[in-house]
């Protein structure tokens, strides 16, 4: 792989992992940095006008002789929603679990 490469951000609206093929997107920029790429598709995602967004690396591929997309990152809901959850069960636990030490119930 040679040539001149470029880095192309995709938003995407009402996005669901089951509607392959059937979800609105629409190219929002083009870059030719990747760091900046990525600075620049956070902050399309944090306006919330997106629920996903996307970067994917355009290359010239010699050996097929023909451009070719590669996904670079993915910035979605679902990552941090998931952090979310897994940080308030924790939070839960360790409250419960103070709660049984304090009451006299554990004991260490």
């Amino acid at each position: 792989m040679s040539g001149s490469e470029e880095y192309l951000i995709y938003g995407y609206t009402q996005y669901h992992p089951y509607n392959f093929g059937r979800n609105r997107w629409q190219f929002l920029s083009k870059n030719d940095d990747e760091q900046q790429s990525q600075k620049v598709a956070q902050e399309y995602y944090y306006s919330r006008n997106f629920d996903r967004v996307e970067i994917k690396k355009k290359y010239f591929d010699e050996e097929k002789n023909r451009y070719e997309l590669k996904t670079v990152e993915i910035i979605d809901l679902r990552k941090k929603s998931n952090l979310y959850f897994v940080t308030v069960g924790i939070l839960i636990f360790l409250t419960f679990l103070g709660a049984l030490i304090l009451n006299g119930l554990i004991s260490f």
